[in-house]
């Protein structure tokens, strides 16, 4: 039975962990690593391939993708750094947020 229960929190951490918005922090080469904030609290990603930029910059919002919800796994998808995107990105946050309380 507890197999069971680590079971399914294993799969609702990974499925959590999946997508997550951030800002990159560091910037190498075709590469950088993401300041990503859950409901959990934030963490620094490890550097991982951004997929959309050829020069991401730092600040620039990203999207973590984790298809196995390890983050160490996943990719970066640049947004750009786009006023009205950031505003998107708050309100979806916030939707996430109280969906989650629900």
């Amino acid at each position: 039975m507890i197999d069971r229960f680590q079971q399914v929190a294993d799969l609702s951490r990974r499925v959590h962990n999946s997508f997550a918005f951030g800002q990159l922090n560091q910037v190498a080469a075709d590469q950088a690593c993401a300041l990503i904030k859950t409901a959990s609290g934030s963490f620094v990603s490890p550097f991982l391939p951004v997929l959309n930029r050829i020069h991401p910059s730092v600040g620039e919002d990203c999207l973590l993708i984790a298809p196995q919800g390890k983050p160490e796994q996943g990719v970066l998808l640049g947004l750009g750094s786009d006023l009205q995107l950031r505003l998107i990105i708050e309100d979806l946050e916030r939707r996430i947020a109280a969906l989650e309380q629900a």
